[in-house]
């Protein structure tokens, strides 16, 4: 009955989609339970330099404001820190990026993580970013 009820919204959103955009392509997303919300605060320079500093977890939020940052995250692996941190100094490189920017994922359970988004400016916790790293990012 469950697979009927999810075929058929499927379907009407496939024809809701068509109708308002000429395009009915639809794509599913993996649900992501009792996930964290992890970041990597990152420099990056025109010289090709990019280093990832402060790993906040941000995951106590109200209203999708940050209340409460814990870094380094607990309970994550350093070899997850790590992979982490090299995939968001890859990806700035990748695009050529320069200045400060905050790489944010999810993060689950089972030591794996998820690409959300980058924001391409100085966040307003980065005083706690140069407190634990002794970086001035603002310089």
């Amino acid at each position: 009955m469950e697979e009927e009820r999810i075929l058929t919204a499927f379907d009407s959103a496939t024809a809701e989609a068509k109708n308002a955009f000429g395009d009915g392509t639809l794509f599913a997303e993996a649900r992501i339970a009792d996930a964290r919300h992890v970041e990597v605060q990152m420099a990056a320079d025109q010289h090709g330099g990019v280093l990832a500093l402060g790993l906040p977890d941000c995951s106590v939020q109200r209203k999708h404001q940050k209340v409460v940052e814990e870094a380094p995250p607990p309970g994550l692996s350093p070899a997850l820190m790590d992979r982490m941190r090299a995939a968001s100094v890859q990806l700035l490189r990748d695009v050529g990026y320069t200045g400060v920017a905050t790489c944010e994922y999810l993060v689950t359970g089972g030591n794996h993580f998820y690409f959300l988004e980058v924001n391409p400016r100085l966040q307003v916790e980065h005083g706690v970013t140069e407190l634990l790293t002794g970086f001035d990012l603002v310089k």
